[in-house]
């Protein structure tokens, strides 16, 4: 004989309850991606499965600032739920590993005082970890310069030049870019898609031309911005950059323009005249096309209004 007693517990007396665990990203900054310091919000409910009340709830997750929450004054009864959220602060750390894994656990007590207990899933019926993808948004710029050189004075643009602008995109990151768009009034009538489909770590240049009108000699400069858009192949977010003269501004462009165009074996390439009238008339010689064979000095014009120069 003994003195040892076994308790046999009825299985329908012992209680039995599920935790299903799910997580949502707030994101803060609406940039469809994963920032440090936003918030992860997991929201665990907990369903009694069993015959018999279950008291004495306590959830404990590690991942959490508050790793251990009692469900204080809570009786879950047959088929019964009870919800609890918890929130989560996106860590450099996180970004880094690109992934938040965890798992919860949850225990109570019967009506006997033994121990109801479960492993969070992400389903009722499983124990298995709950993951996140954190994805930081790519990099996703645009470049733009000048290609070429005028054939005004000092290489500047004149009227009837094309302006070949070269255009520089740049990729940095995890989730390749695609659907890519240039939109800039000056250049194109419409959104010009690009020819290649995806863009991931990588620089791509293209260029396209504009030619300088009159109107734009008026004004005395051409000046514009292009943006340049995309979607990302994981989340499908906008991505958009406007033009700048790095990748880290986005500086209009501005074309400064002479009058004067230069034709080729001029002699008044470079020269410098003392009056704005004088470079007007210059620049009415230029734009007829006059050449000029002696010195400008001494050649003498004969205006009716007698001007000399």
């Amino acid at each position: 004989m003994t003195d040892d007693v076994f308790l046999l517990e009825p299985f329908n007396e012992r209680g039995q309850m599920a935790l299903l665990k799910t997580v949502t990203h707030t994101d803060e900054n609406n940039s469809g991606f994963h920032d440090v310091g936003e918030t992860l919000v997991y929201t665990f409910t907990v369903r009694n499965i069993g015959q018999v009340n279950i008291t004495d709830l306590v959830l404990v997750d590690s991942l959490l600032n508050q790793h251990t929450i009692k469900l204080d004054g809570v009786i879950l009864r047959k088929n019964e739920e009870y919800i609890v959220t918890a929130k989560y602060t996106i860590t450099e750390e996180d970004i880094n590993r690109k992934k938040v894994n965890n798992q919860a656990f949850i225990f109570g007590k019967n009506p006997r005082n033994f121990d109801v207990k479960d492993w969070s899933g992400n389903s009722w019926t499983t124990n298995d970890v709950t993951s996140i993808d954190i994805d930081k948004a790519p990099k996703f710029r645009l470049k733009k310069s000048i290609f070429n050189k005028g054939t005004g004075e000092n290489e500047q643009f004149t009227h009837g030049d094309e302006i070949i602008y070269q255009f520089d995109v740049l990729h940095e990151g995890d989730i390749a870019v695609g659907a890519l768009t240039l939109v800039d009034a000056l250049i194109f009538d419409a959104a010009q898609s690009l020819a290649i489909p995806t863009l991931k770590n990588q620089t791509h240049t293209l260029s396209y031309s504009y030619r300088v009108t009159p109107e734009d000699i008026t004004r005395g400069k051409v000046e514009n911005s292009t943006l340049i858009s995309g979607r990302d192949e994981k989340y499908n977010n906008e991505l958009k950059d406007i033009s700048g003269s790095s990748y880290e501004n986005d500086e209009k462009t501005i074309t400064g323009l002479n009058p004067c165009r230069v034709p080729e074996g001029s002699h008044v390439v470079n020269r410098k005249f003392k009056s704005p009238f004088h470079h007007a008339i210059k620049c009415l010689m230029i734009s007829l096309n006059i050449r000029v064979g002696i010195s400008l000095n001494q050649l003498v014009i004969a205006f009716h209004i007698g001007a000399y120069f």
